[in-house]
Formats: C-alpha cells, structure tokens, sequence
C-alpha cells in the first residue's frame, strides 16, 4: 500500500485530512498526518520497498468521540493495523486530540527478487 492509497481510504471517514506542513485552518474534526520515518526493505541486496511510518493526530471538540469510532472503523474495514493513544483533552481551547500510528510496506513492484 502507499501513502496515497491510505490516504483514499481514511476520506472515506469524510474527515478532512492534510499534511502537518499545512498552516490552513481547519474546522473541527479533523486528520493531520505526517510521513517523515521510512525504513528501506532489502532482498539480495536490493532495496525492494520501505516501511513507512505515518503519524496522525485526529483533532475533535472535547465530547466528539463520533470521528474517532469512524476513523477507526474505516481503518479496520480494510485490515488497517494502527496503534493510538488516550485521548488528550485541552479544555481551555475546547479540543481533544487522538494520537494514531500506523506503518505500511510499499514494495516496489518491478524489482525481481
């Protein structure tokens, strides 16, 4: 899978989903995700894919817990591994936020191994 491709299935979640570098201000819910770790997959001395690490934060008002039950559902309707962390409340500015893990190998398709 790529990132591309993951990022297809998580709109189906109908969250507005960005890359961290964006400074546009968003209206709540909504996925921020940051791609930046990669690990290079070996055979026979040839890189064949990565693993990628993609980090997301999933920002909701205080008692929204809707969009994380459907981020969630979207990611385990298509067999989607993630970890995720307690929610972190920031009562003063009236969110939440969900910290979400996830980590995809993308092979490359025309390297012989």
């Amino acid at each position: 899978m790529t990132l591309e491709q993951l990022i297809i299935i998580l709109q189906t979640s109908r969250l507005d989903i960005t890359r961290i570098y964006s400074n546009t201000k968003k209206s709540l819910p909504y996925l921020i995700y940051n791609d930046n770790s990669s690990d290079g997959i070996f055979a026979n001395d040839k890189r064949v894919g990565d693993l990628i690490e993609i980090k997301f934060e999933l920002y909701t008002q205080i008692n929204d817990t809707a969009s994380e039950k459907a981020l969630e559902a979207v990611l385990e309707d298509n067999y989607i591994h993630y970890s995720k962390s307690d929610r972190i409340y920031f009562e003063d500015e009236g969110y939440a936020i969900v910290y979400y893990q996830i980590t995809i190998d993308n092979f490359k398709e025309d390297k012989k191994l």
